[in-house]
């Protein structure tokens, strides 16, 4: 991608030579141009590292001028809560402002989660006074209104480290309850609709009740289209009792240290795309990249440009790097996966006739995306497609005033789909065209599968069928047992959140599920605190994917092999194995990864690679009988 980016378009367009073939018209030609120009202005504006250090923190000043507008910063008095409706309307407005340029302060959006906050945890004291010094340096640095001393921006800062850690404390607190079905449940005589994955419905105004104090129906209505019926508005609340405390947290906490709060999370948010010394301290702390690195084109491409610019910078990379034979064998090889799995359902004897049947239509229903969107309303081999897609977007020199244009486009965009029908062939924010990667969208019961994935060692046209089915093949079966593990199970043929197994079924699921919690329990790692156990609890659905997602691809290769379909050459100097061995040998090599303690997060709802890689054959019958273990019997099974 840096080569292309690097490049003017003459350089990297085949429409020039193909329009003097074709007689393509001039516009698609200029259009194609545009979409080039928006890439590539965005890409040299993020290299231009000596406008971003010489306008240091102005760009964010001129955003806190316009928060200091909404809401008044008094300073001063850092004791007195903001009591006044006045304050809290203002609160909201604040809130609101960010939640247009994608800085979330209480992570208020359709699906209500819990926030994340700028600390994993605040139990480190020494961490703690660090960060508290990084938020005065950046509060004195930006200069809030009321010429506060060093001292009250030190007290702020730690008025501000007080909130975050009784917040992440509430946070912490209820995710361990919800492991033990402790959660309390929304305020009796609430009207709320409780959903079958734990979660409710809620009306903003019904919130509004519930925590009224944190303004989030103002919120709300703030970012819904103006031609949306709000009465169609529901919350859907992933953690019942998620604000049962949070209110009380919010409502006592000085106005002054809300206000500089609301600051700090623009600072922070913000600070990858300014350049100060003041703050030097929190990209320090917070592994925040700095925009001097040598390596600064990585950062424009991986943060900047391919996020903001997905379907354009996919096109572009399509028309240099991939094969469409490529996709169509991936394509193949998703429809051959689904077809062998439902073969499997048949044989499950823990599930009843009739849910069987449910989940046969299941999987006919999942709709594959493999390598890059192709449909009518978004085609990203077509420049118009595109254009229309990024209508209403710019680029300018300026990389802070062209990432703040990204961000509001973006969420009035997204807000904006309320009322318009889904298109499944987009990706979900965290997906990009290029990027090495693969999900599976429960609500539409779609997986999407990334180009960036489709390459050596994982998938290759010219490898052979082990090696496809033991990477790329592996991928595809993990995210469609997605839609069966323990969140998927609860969307149905079609889905819906909704109630489609009988208890007998559900009960024998969930024990089967119970072995895989304790199973990888077992499995030990050396983290940031040393050696610790992997937490089962957390990871349940990604390791149940692991094992039927194995087992579905193994299978499906298998029956290929077993009729003359597959192309199982052996390649040079792997002689010594069989192909099934080297099946296994490539699935693991799917996940081979090397990480420091450091850089380990337990609290990753997928499991460390290597804790993967021996999860995943530890529960395969296949690779015990291909490696000769003693014991043919996987630990556990499900799908």
């Amino acid at each position: 991608m840096r080569t292309i980016l690097e490049k003017d378009y003459q350089g990297v367009s085949n429409y020039t030579a193909v329009q003097a073939r074709c007689h393509l018209a001039n516009r698609q030609v200029s259009v194609d141009e545009e979409n080039f120009r928006l890439i590539k202005t965005s890409y040299d504006a993020c290299m231009d590292v000596k406008s971003i250090k010489e306008a240091d923190v102005t760009p964010i000043v001129s955003l806190l001028d316009d928060l200091h507008a909404i809401w008044p910063f008094t300073g001063g008095n850092l004791t007195s809560p903001p009591t006044s409706d006045e304050d809290w309307a203002s609160f909201s407005e604040a809130v609101l402002f960010l939640e247009k340029l994608d800085i979330h302060t209480n992570q208020t959006i359709i699906t209500v989660e819990p926030a994340v906050y700028s600390l994993p945890s605040y139990d480190n004291k020494d961490t703690v006074g660090d960060y508290t010094v990084a938020i005065a340096q950046a509060l004195l640095g930006v200069g809030l209104p009321g010429n506060f001393t060093e001292e009250e921006a030190t007290s702020l800062a730690s008025g501000i480290a007080d909130l975050e850690a009784s917040l992440n404390l509430e946070r912490l607190t209820l995710l361990q309850m919800l492991q033990t079905e402790q959660a309390p449940a929304v305020e009796d005589g609430l009207p709320v609709n409780y959903q079958p994955d734990g979660s409710v419905l809620i009306s903003p105004e019904v919130i509004a009740k519930y925590a009224p104090v944190l303004g989030i129906d103002a919120v709300v209505k703030g970012l819904v289209p103006s031609d949306y019926q709000l009465q169609n508005i529901s919350l859907r609340l992933s953690t019942p009792g998620l604000y049962a405390n949070i209110p009380e947290i919010v409502s006592g906490t000085p106005k002054s240290v809300l206000q500089s709060w609301i600051a700090w999370r623009t600072i922070s948010v913000l600070a990858p795309i300014v350049e100060s010394d003041s703050l030097a301290a929190w990209k320090k702390l917070g592994n925040v990249k700095v925009n001097t690195s040598k390596e600064r084109w990585r950062t424009c491409i991986k943060d900047v440009v391919d996020p903001q610019w997905k379907y354009i910078t996919g096109h572009f990379y399509l028309d240099a790097n991939f094969n469409d034979k490529t996709r169509n064998l991936a394509d193949e090889m998703a429809t051959q996966i689904r077809s062998e799995f439902i073969d499997r359902i048949k044989t499950l004897p823990w599930m009843s006739d009739e849910v069987k049947a449910l989940a046969t239509q299941k999987v006919k229903n999942m709709k594959q995306f493999i390598a890059y969107p192709s449909s009518p309303a978004l085609d990203i081999k077509s420049p118009e497609s595109l254009a229309t897609f990024y209508a209403g977007r710019n680029a300018s020199a300026d990389y802070f005033a062209t990432t703040i244009s990204f961000n509001r486009w973006n969420v009035a965009r997204k807000w904006g789909q309320l009322t318009k029908p889904i298109n499944p062939d987009e990706l979900d924010d965290g997906s990009t065209v290029i990027s090495v990667g693969a999900n599976f969208l429960q609500a539409g019961n779609n997986i999407h599968v990334m180009t960036g994935i489709m390459e050596l060692p994982s998938f290759s046209y010219d490898l052979p069928s082990y090696a496809n089915f033991g990477g790329m093949g592996a991928v595809l079966g993990h995210e469609m047992v997605h839609g069966f593990d323990n969140t998927g199970r609860n969307f149905n043929q079609d889905g819906a959140l909704s109630v489609w197994w009988d208890n007998s079924t559900i009960s024998e699921f969930e024990n089967r599920t119970q072995c895989f919690v304790n199973q990888y329990s077992s499995y030990r790692i050396e983290g940031p605190q040393g050696i610790a156990n992997i937490s089962g609890a957390v990871t349940p659905g990604e390791n149940i994917a692991d094992a039927g997602g194995l087992r579905a691809a193994y299978d499906t290769w298998k029956k290929l092999r077993a009729d003359g379909k597959s192309n199982d050459w052996t390649i040079p100097g792997l002689e010594d194995f069989t192909p099934e061995q080297l099946f296994f040998i490539f699935y693991g090599n799917l996940w081979c990864s090397s990480e420091t303690p450091a850089q380990v997060d337990l609290a990753n709802p997928h499991s460390p690679g290597p804790i993967r890689i021996i999860g995943g054959v530890d529960n395969s019958a296949a690779f015990r009988e291909a490696f000769s273990c003693p014991s043919k019997k996987p630990t556990c099974e499900l799908w």
